[in-house]
């Protein structure tokens, strides 16, 4: 027997039999002041026993409940209800409890959770429910205090005393709840669990926040109380997870508890390690709840706040599956195979975080689940996650940097299957035991399959795909895969070539990590130098920045004294540098980088100091090379040294063939001013004799000459030694002249006089008319005699060249004989190649000046683009496209079209430099000039005139296509034109269909091949524009980025044209239709069949547009069905979408949501340099197959599939060979650095 019933009666008197519940709800909903003037409220308030009676009555119960006596009497309500009405009882204490907020009386709060406790308490008597002692509501406002207890401390955080009693008070009330929980069912009263549910979450996010003394045991308790809410009394246990998982979901956003110095379990720490604590309690039920919410998380977007949210739930749903697995067996795996392949793009991406999280996270199976034979899960994952770089845009990005952190990360089992793919000899004993990996055979291609994923994605559309690629193409590096040839073929040289910065930033930073990797392979470090060179002349100076950093950690850095260079691997520096210098023409451009970047650090004293250790050895002339490189950035500390090494090579001096002496004269020249006084006076005496013997080649004279005009100068002493050297040079030429135009033999002293006399000349009258006489009637009168005879014709007339064309500069007499003179040695057939080049650069230089006296001529120059010589051809589209972009010639007529004809070039570099020179003028000088071509070239290129005033053609009364009977060049060329055409301005071009109308309607028009031909070019580019232009999704918007996006020229007062006022030029054109069918009939029957064609294209294109024209007449064509284009040849110029310089299989056309702009990069360089020559990124030309690729990819998701790569890309192998011996690579540099160098005529 206990005192329940003894302290009950206590209570009696405080009853308020006239009061009913409903009377106080309603007072209480309302919030009402009146709540205190209750006497229930003043009588129970006046009495100073009744908390003692409440303490009492709360004591029996817990000592009751928590007895371990065998046998104890336990009352019931039915014994209560004899005298205590339940009802007048459960009014009492809820009047008690809502007036916990009450300002009247002081312990109202006090009086609130006793009476909270003793409500929970007296539900364990049997028959509260029965008896109407139970109440939802009362509950409701019980759980409420839990708030005030569990989240009010934080207020009164300076007062000690009270926190520590809100948080004693708060631990009693939850173990008060435990006993009433572990008695009482509450199924069937979910508002109840609800609001037990969302206190406990309140307290305990509290207490996850806030680090107070007895935080950790607060949490606990709350713990312990949802626990006992699972439990079966309290109804079905799966439903009652799902309650608390979805009450407690905000306390993901918590951090966790520190368990080891608040003194409480792991799994108590955090609300997500306690569901994990309950699979061993509960493992089926938890499984099933915890799977359901791996699934919301990773298939409902609104249950994620921001993407950190998100991000932090998916890490939650890994520990989630990681516990599952390992401890009942169950993982989630199998549905995040189905839910990769799902059409929502959120799934997809969940996913793919899910699996890339996953295989980070050791998860073992559960010991009775395991077996040898048992495939580990991270199999699937890996290939699910692989599965995800064919995705969409977004997805291949972030999969791409997943799949590269689980191989730095990744679990024990990751790890070890990624290492069965590592070459052997690199990880032999990890890779033995990855072969024991049951079910690794599913992944053996893996590796291939890498490498070709990085090719596909090396053509995205976006850059950070590409970029993403690149860096995929890293680990594949680690692999055994072949990447080098890869690494040499036309793909990977277009995105080296990359319109983006960010790209061609990480290309260097790809290309340093594989040569880390593959060091020893050639064609690796062929490609890393190649690369280097291109983007070290980068318009971005912070791609700039990357390769000399990349340099200098590659080459000037490791660069160690001569004698400790007994490895393979200290040789490192010199192996790439002999690399550079086999690119000859190339290598230029780091030079010219290296001389712009002063303050760039490349060489350090110390490493100066190294190189002039390898002056004496075999690796003399590298060093040589490598020193004039950075000889402006740097200064030697015994720049004697340099000038003794000189002197040992002054006889050198005078050889035409090239050596060391060559760079020693370019350092000497740089550090001059540093040597000391005695070496400077030892220098101009020993170079001002080897002049005056003309002992010295042509090709070191002008260095040789400056620095000794510097010095007498300084000296003062410069008009005697210009006297001196002018006079000793005419006194040999004149006495030598006629000796040497009779006989073959090659006169070293005569030709460099006569290049040393060309240096000394400043007037006119310093001019000897002998000796200029001599030069033009040797090339006049000798040269048709002996160019085939003397074998040495080509080095005299490009000498005698070189030196006219200096002397003209000072004499117009001259000029006017020597550019007919020029253009005569151009047109004479016999000479070598070279010699043509000469004089082309020549007429360049002089036109700089000269301008109106050039042009004249000048279609010499821009019909040797035809040349039957690929050398000649590219010289000539050099030259032009500097007097072009510089505006010394006016870029109209037949230059116009002969460069226009240059762009179908059998060669791609000259192709390329014909592109870049038509984009570049487009870009900064004329912004229509491709609309124009477009308009004017099918009837240009047929020698046809339908334009009464042409704007680019018309001004040329001797124009000549050499295009006419070249078909497949005609159509590269307008494949191109079209490729860089905004698509407006395309649809704009059909207005031309009228024009072309007219003219066959008037009458008398003659009928000629030449405008059959010409109306088939027209057609033909009008078919392509439907085939290769996509429609934009608006009609009605704005123009895009890419049609606003022109070059600043003064020429831009034309308002943009709008697609909708496009597609009315279209309606208008094509509803000519009829009548223009019947014309281009009867003018020939062929026609029939080509414009089927073009109707049927429209139709395609264009088929909103047409719904309202006779349908007699377009019926027939809508009918048919959409026409495939045809296969295209391989490797052929005559298309220009698989020609190499359009990659027409690496990148698709650039749109405005692409991130591609359609204009072309613009260079910092001119056409003519190497950088420049290179990279017309607006010419990828984009072909109708990468369209048909571009639209599955896009409208994948719509129909549920997704692209799939077969096979990679066909490589096109550069042809590099590796045999070449390393004198014959300095030769060839030499030979080209001369080239520039000599015949530098201007100075």
């Amino acid at each position: 027997m206990t005192n329940i019933k003894v302290i009950l009666q206590k209570l009696c008197k405080y009853l308020d039999p006239i009061l009913t519940f409903n009377e106080l709800d309603d007072i209480v909903e309302k919030q009402e002041t009146q709540l205190n003037d209750l006497r229930i409220i003043e009588n129970a308030m006046n009495q100073p026993d009744l908390s003692n009676v409440l303490v009492e009555l709360c004591n029996e119960y817990r000592m009751c409940r928590e007895s371990d006596v065998i046998g104890v009497y336990v009352e019931t309500w039915d014994e209560f209800s004899q005298f205590i009405n339940p009802e007048q009882f459960s009014v009492f204490l809820y009047a008690l409890i809502a007036n916990i907020n009450s300002n009247r009386f002081s312990k109202c709060k006090t009086i609130a959770l006793l009476a909270a406790r003793c409500y929970c308490l007296c539900q364990t008597s049997p028959g509260s429910k029965a008896f109407g002692f139970f109440n939802e509501n009362i509950f409701e406002k019980c759980f409420d205090l839990l708030k005030n207890l569990g989240s009010g401390a934080a207020r009164t955080t300076s007062q000690s005393y009270e926190q520590t009693e809100r948080q004693i008070n708060c631990i009693t009330f939850l173990e008060d709840i435990e006993i009433f929980l572990g008695i009482v069912s509450l199924d069937g009263y979910l508002d109840v669990k609800h609001a037990l549910i969302e206190n406990m979450t309140t307290v305990l996010g509290f207490h996850y926040v806030n680090s107070l003394p007895r935080a950790p045991l607060v949490v606990e308790k709350c713990l312990r109380v949802l626990e006992s809410l699972i439990q079966p009394l309290q109804g079905d246990i799966k439903a009652n997870l799902l309650l608390i998982l979805n009450g407690t979901i905000s306390l993901n956003r918590r951090h966790k508890l520190d368990a080891s110095s608040m003194g409480t379990s792991s799994e108590m720490n955090s609300i997500v390690n306690w569901f994990i604590s309950l699979l061993d309690k509960y493992p089926k039920q938890t499984c099933a709840v915890l799977t359901a919410f791996i699934k919301h998380v990773l298939t409902i977007p609104g249950l994620s706040g921001d993407s950190y949210d998100r991000l932090r739930n998916i890490d939650i749903c890994v520990q989630y599956d990681s516990a599952m697995y390992t401890k009942c067996n169950r993982s989630i795996v199998d549905y995040l195979k189905d839910l990769a392949s799902s059409t929502v793009t959120y799934d997809r991406e969940s996913c793919m975080e899910m699996v890339g999280k996953m295989l980070l996270v050791d998860s073992l199976p559960c010991s009775w689940s395991t077996s040898s034979k048992t495939v580990p899960r991270e199999i699937d994952l890996l290939s699910l996650l692989v599965a995800k770089f064919l995705d969409s845009n977004v997805i291949k990005v972030k999969a791409v940097n997943l799949f590269l952190k689980v191989t730095q990360m990744g679990n024990t089992m990751s790890k070890r299957i990624l290492q069965s793919f590592m070459p052997i000899d690199n990880s032999e004993e990890s890779s033995n035991e990855s072969l024991d990996v049951p079910g690794i055979e599913e992944l053996n291609d893996l590796p291939n399959k890498l490498f070709e994923i990085a090719q596909w994605n090396m053509r995205n559309i976006s850059a950070l795909v590409r970029r993403s690629a690149l860096i995929l193409l890293e680990y594949v590096a680690t692999l055994s895969v072949g990447i080098e040839e890869f690494l040499s073929s036309k793909p990977f040289e277009k995105i080296v070539e990359d319109a983006s910065p960010m790209v061609r930033r990480q290309i260097v930073s790809t290309l340093e990590t594989i040569l880390h990797i593959k060091s020893k392979e050639i064609l690796v470090c062929k490609s890393y130098v190649k690369a280097m060179m291109f983007l070290s002349n980068d318009s971005d100076p912070k791609v700039v920045d990357d390769v000399m950093d990349s340099l200098r950690k590659n080459i000037f850095d490791n660069i160690d004294k001569y004698e400790e260079t007994a490895s393979e691997r200290k040789l490192f520096p010199w192996k790439l540098l002999r690399l550079i210098i086999a690119l000859g023409e190339e290598s230029l451009d780091l030079r010219k980088c290296i001389e712009k970047s002063i303050n760039r650090n490349l060489m350090t004293s110390r490493t100066l100091q190294y190189l002039e250790t390898y002056l004496n050895s075999s690796y003399s002339l590298d060093a040589w090379i490598l020193l004039s490189m950075v000889a402006s950035n740097i200064k030697s500390q015994t720049p004697q040294f340099v000038f003794f090494k000189l002197q040992e090579n002054l006889r050198d001096f005078g050889h035409e063939t090239p050596t060391k002496a060559f760079y020693q004269l370019d350092v000497v020249q740089k550090w001059f001013d540093h040597f000391p006084r005695q070496s400077q006076i030892d220098l101009f005496s020993k170079f001002t004799t080897l002049l005056e013997a003309g002992k010295v080649s042509p090709m070191h004279v002008k260095r040789i000459y400056d620095m000794c005009y510097k010095y007498a100068k300084r000296t003062g002493e410069l008009e005697q030694w210009t006297k001196q050297m002018k006079t000793k040079c005419e006194s040999y030429i004149l006495k030598n002249c006629k000796l040497e135009m009779a006989s073959s033999s090659y006169d070293h002293q005569l030709i460099s006089y006569l290049v040393i006399y060309s240096e000394t000349i400043d007037e006119p009258t310093q001019i000897n008319r002998n000796i200029t006489n001599y030069l033009f009637n040797f090339l006049h009168v000798e040269l048709p005699k002996k160019i085939n005879v003397d074998p040495n014709i080509t080095s005299k007339v490009n000498v005698m060249q070189i030196v006219l064309t200096r002397l003209a500069f000072c004499d117009e007499e001259i000029l006017t004989k020597c550019v007919p003179m020029l253009v005569a040695v151009l047109n004479r057939k016999g000479l070598t190649d070279n010699v043509c080049e000469t004089a082309i650069k020549c007429l360049g230089d002089l036109c700089k000046k000269y301008t109106q006296l050039v042009e004249s001529v000048i279609s010499s120059v821009y019909m040797k683009t035809q040349s039957i010589s690929e050398q000649v051809r590219n010289c000539a589209i050099e030259t032009l496209a500097i007097l072009v972009l510089d505006d010394y010639l006016k870029f109209r007529g037949s230059l116009l079209l002969y460069v226009l004809a240059a762009t179908a070039d059998p060669k791609d570099n000259i192709a390329q430099l014909a592109h870049e020179l038509i984009i570049k003028f487009a870009n900064e000088k004329n912004a229509i000039l491709i609309q124009s071509c477009l308009r004017e070239c099918p009837f240009t290129f047929n020698d046809f005139k339908i334009f009464d005033h042409s704007e680019l053609f018309g001004s040329d009364p001797l124009l000549r296509s050499p295009l006419k009977a070249r078909c497949n060049a005609r159509r590269y060329i307008y494949r191109f034109l079209v490729h860089n055409l905004e698509v407006i301005n395309c649809y704009m071009y059909f207005e031309h269909f009228s024009t072309i109308n007219d003219y066959l309607s008037k009458k008398g028009f003659q009928k000629t091949t030449e405008l059959i031909q010409s109306v088939h070019d027209f057609l033909y580019i009008c078919e392509h524009i439907c085939k290769s232009k996509n429609m934009p999704k608006s009609e009605r918007s704005m123009p895009s980025d890419e049609a606003t996006a022109e070059p600043t020229t003064s020429k831009r007062s034309r308002q943009h044209t709008t697609l909708p006022q496009a597609i009315v030029v279209v309606e208008k054109s094509i509803s000519r239709f009829p009548e223009l069918s019947a014309s281009l009939i009867e003018l020939d029957a062929n026609f029939k069949e080509k414009f089927n064609r073009i109707c049927v294209a429209i139709c395609e294109h264009f088929g909103d547009s047409i719904k309202y024209f006779p349908n007699l007449f377009w019926d027939k064509y809508r009918k048919k069905k959409p026409m495939k284009p045809p296969m295209k040849p391989v490797g052929r110029k005559d298309d220009v979408d698989e020609c190499g310089i359009s990659s027409s299989k690496v990148q698709k056309m650039p749109r405005k949501s692409e991130q591609r702009h359609s204009e072309v990069r613009k260079c910092s360089v001119r056409v003519t340099s190497n950088n420049s020559r290179k990279r017309a990124i607006s010419l990828v030309i984009n072909d109708s197959e990468s369209d048909e690729e571009a639209s599955t990819s896009r409208t994948s998701e719509a129909h549920t599939k997704r692209l799939r790569t077969n096979q990679a890309s066909k490589r096109m192998v550069i042809d590099d060979s590796d045999s070449d011996e390393h004198s014959a690579m300095v030769t060839k540099s030499v030979r080209v650095s001369l080239n520039r160098l000599s015949l530098n005529i201007t100075n």
